[in-house]
């Protein structure tokens, strides 16, 4: 593995600011610990941010990642592991056959599928492997990163360091994210191969639930979380 894979590795795993992670896991435990959580699936698990100190609340944690080696982290921890796509059909988010009771989606990992069908589809079969009135949580990047667009921090160009750029498509909310050599200021528009982020609106992230059939999102009492809610019926 190359320096720069085992960099990358490591942002992809630790996606969030220290001070924000940490808000982000208080956030999560105060919720297992409220609703009795048991049994829970992390889907892009990474090497067990979320789920290592969920599991050390007694949580029985299903990490989902496509990395080994992130998996490998999460097994030494303890944790259950499947190795599968979020985005493929027959992804298996059940443990011993049973449905959880929570899901989370953490990191900005919904923010990595950037098509809108695709993210429906997901949720949809999620909703059916959740047991009814289960939970999904999401991060709160609504509020966390549009208040940045609005006040042009995060307008097209190259950061004051030179290591990453951001473009943004056209007619959509959608921007490709380049980092170290992949940045490339000779190109300002979205090409194939370029790594793609959508930042959700909280109305998007409302019409995706209805289309889905999920309740929600609401946001926790701390304000870093979404939580939609699968009915009961």
């Amino acid at each position: 593995m190359t320096d720069r894979t085992a960099e990358r590795r490591e942002e992809d795993w630790s996606p969030l600011e220290p001070d924000v992670h940490e808000r982000q896991i208080e956030a999560l435990g105060a919720f297992v610990r409220a609703n009795s959580v048991r049994t829970a699936v992390d889907l892009g698990s990474g090497d067990g941010r979320v789920g290592v100190p969920m599991a050390a609340l007694g949580v029985r944690v299903l990490a989902i990642d496509n990395d080994d080696e992130a998996l490998r982290r999460c097994a030494a921890a303890g944790l259950t592991t499947r190795n599968a796509d979020l985005l493929d059909p027959a992804l298996d988010c059940t443990l011993d056959g049973e449905p959880p009771d929570c899901a989370w989606c953490l990191g900005n990992t919904l923010m990595e599928i950037p098509d809108g069908a695709d993210a429906a589809a997901m949720l949809r079969r999620l909703r059916a492997a959740l047991r009814p009135g289960a939970c999904l949580i999401i991060d709160n990047f609504s509020a966390r990163y549009w208040p940045c667009v609005a006040q042009g921090l995060w307008v097209s160009g190259v950061s004051p360091d030179g290591t990453e750029q951001i473009v943004w498509a056209d007619d959509d909310n959608v921007f490709a994210l380049r980092r170290g050599d992949e940045v490339d200021v000779d190109h300002e528009e979205i090409r194939p191969g370029d790594r793609l982020i959508r930042l959700w609106t909280r109305n998007e992230l409302r019409l995706l639930a209805m289309a889905t059939g999920w309740e929600g999102p609401e946001e926790d009492e701390s304000g870093e979380l979404l939580i939609l809610r699968r009915p009961e019926a």
